[in-house]
């Protein structure tokens, strides 16, 4: 809240990096969700049914510009919050 009558809101870009499937050498990204693969935690590939074709790591990667943007929107009310309940 800034005021009585305005909230702030504000978008999560997550820093501006997000994470991106691998080849098993590292040189190739994989298209797919990084939530349908599994790891064991113990350094070895990750695995999974439902993990993309050649997925085999898992490295952070930079948001392309327009999904990093970072942005604001101020919402004015007519009448207080209090006013409100």
């Amino acid at each position: 809240m800034v005021d009585e009558r305005t909230l702030a809101l504000t978008n999560d870009n997550d820093y501006g990096i997000q994470s991106a499937l691998f080849d098993a050498e590292g040189a190739h990204q994989i298209a797919g969700n990084v939530e349908r693969c599994q790891a064991a935690g113990n350094g070895s590939p990750i695995f999974g049914d439902r993990c993309p074709a050649g997925a085999r790591a898992v490295a952070m990667v930079g948001l392309p510009e327009t999904d990093s943007r970072q942005h604001l929107w101020l919402l004015r009310f007519a009448r207080p919050f209090r006013a409100m309940e």
